[in-house]
């Protein structure tokens, strides 16, 4: 393997940073246009494009989750259903990044400062190098296009302002970078569309009349829209959107309202309907791989005298009917980040304790995969976080 290396002093790039937000103008950010500061940020990684151009394998019939082993040192782990509840070990001291693509995942490791993203087969080998981020700038997600292409990836400051985000397109290799989004929102992820044309994101409230926002735009940064303010950033670690299979529609988490729902937006032209009537508070609603069904998470109202609610996870036909909860928490519990089979068959997520506190304790996680025909439930071993199924 033949690597390349460029890196740019940081030195210069804080200078360019502070200068940057000492002119920034009230109207440059309320129109969310394109914020130099982002594209000083895409030059400051450090690019490695690496020469042997090996093949990726082709994709196994055999169905597998992957997700990351974060108890003592990280591990990205797969996990076959109908086997015990160990995982097999793929890759050591790495946290994985997002699920495969054609035979191809993606994962991270971090030294000192410094976090390299790297890319490797579904069985852990011919990993390549791709890109190494140094200082104060962190590598927040990364995601492969299904024809694993290109990759998508969210990067932001680890101090200062938390809305200093970018969003950087690049080749399969890691050359070609291109800033196509900034002022991105940390806590909620930016994803490629089905097709791999467009990409879409959020945005943060920096003004009264400037809410959340969800924003899509091609994968060259050009004909960015507002689509909906509707989709705010929540605070409960549940995910507020996701595309739909055909790219077609965006699922998401309505808080605009007293009763947090589900709303389906057509992405064309941007109308919207409430997909359910449940009185529940419902988060993160989850497309099955067909389109056909949607897996939705809900949280009852509080009953016990300190607040904390139970969690529900629920799967439903698109239409409305055919409504089956498939499984539920017990109160100081939350289940959340559900992912389903390519088969519609399994349900993984993480139970995370919250113990009557404010928020999930994340040090605390757990893997477990939900058989949808019967509800029988498989508990995977270690504190996990990112399920991924391919």
């Amino acid at each position: 393997m033949v690597c390349d290396e460029v890196a740019i002093p940081e030195q210069r790039i804080r200078g360019a940073i502070a200068m940057f937000r000492s002119t920034q103008s009230l109207q440059e950010e309320r129109t969310m246009r394109g914020l130099p500061l982002f594209a000083i940020l895409a030059t400051c990684l450090v690019a490695i494009g690496c020469s042997d151009g090996s093949s990726n394998p082709s994709p196994g019939t055999e169905q597998y989750l992957y997700f990351s082993r974060i108890d003592g040192t990280p591990r990205i782990v797969r996990w076959e259903p109908g086997s015990p509840g160990e995982a097999d070990v793929i890759v050591q001291n790495a946290t994985l990044l997002s699920g495969p693509r054609a035979g191809r995942l993606l994962g991270c490791t971090t030294s000192g400062s410094a976090t390299t993203l790297f890319s490797t087969t579904t069985t852990g080998t011919d990993r390549k190098d791709l890109y190494v981020l140094a200082g104060d700038i962190v590598l927040n997600h990364a995601e492969f296009d299904r024809s694993a292409s290109k990759i998508l990836c969210q990067m932001m400051l680890s101090r200062g302002s938390y809305a200093d985000g970018a969003l950087i397109v690049m080749n399969a290799d890691g050359t070609g970078g291109t800033h196509i989004a900034g002022n991105v929102a940390h806590e909620t992820g930016a994803h490629f569309s089905p097709v791999g044309t467009t990409v879409a994101y959020m945005t943060r409230r920096r003004y009264p009349d400037v809410p959340d926002s969800l924003y899509v735009v091609n994968v060259d940064g050009s004909e960015r829209r507002l689509v909906s303010t509707e989709v705010a950033i929540a605070s409960n670690d549940m995910d507020q959107w996701m595309w739909s299979p055909d790219g077609a529609s965006i699922i998401y988490t309505n808080f605009s309202e007293e009763n947090t729902h589900l709303r389906l937006l057509d992405v064309a032209s941007g109308t919207t309907r409430r997909l359910s009537a449940d009185s529940n508070a419902q988060y993160g609603g989850l497309f099955s791989p067909d389109g056909t069904q949607i897996v939705v998470t809900s949280t009852t109202s509080p009953t016990a005298i300190d607040g904390s609610t139970a969690t529900t996870i629920t799967i439903v036909n698109m239409n409305g009917t055919g409504r089956r909860v498939i499984c539920r928490s017990d109160m100081h519990e939350l289940l959340a980040s559900p992912v389903i089979s390519a088969d519609n068959g399994y349900i993984a997520y993480l139970r995370i304790p919250t113990g009557g506190r404010p928020g999930p304790d994340y040090s605390q996680a757990r893997m477990e995969v939900v058989r949808v025909a019967d509800g029988s439930i498989t508990r995977l071993d270690g504190v996990a976080m990112h399920p991924y199924w391919y």
